[in-house]
């Protein structure tokens, strides 16, 4: 019973941290005397809001999938949530070597 709960929140915390990405790139713009940056302004930062976006989204399935189905996993949903899961964090650690590579440009 605890490694269940254990998934839970592990498949849960993403979720906050993700939402929480996003909610700093939608609401973040700067002003100077060249104008207005904003996220939409940047195809990388677009890129950002929706990977997190993303990863926000399969997080909440993946959690809700562990709480309800705790016990009905076989070997096969097994694998297809593993590999889910490094689709999602291969999209996810793209992030930051995307950011990186684009503020090394500038």
């Amino acid at each position: 019973m605890q490694a269940k709960r254990m998934e839970l929140v592990l498949r849960a915390a993403p979720l906050t941290l993700c939402i929480a990405a996003m909610a700093i790139m939608l609401q973040n713009k700067q002003t100077n005397e060249y104008g207005a940056l904003h996220y939409s302004n940047i195809a990388v930062f677009k890129y950002l809001v929706y990977a997190n976006g993303i990863c926000a989204a399969y997080s909440l399935v993946s959690a809700m999938d562990s709480a309800f189905f705790a016990g009905a996993h076989g070997l096969s949903r097994a694998w297809v949530l593993f590999v889910l899961d490094q689709v999602v964090i291969f999209t996810w650690s793209c992030n930051s070597g995307i950011g990186g590579w684009y503020w090394w440009l500038i």
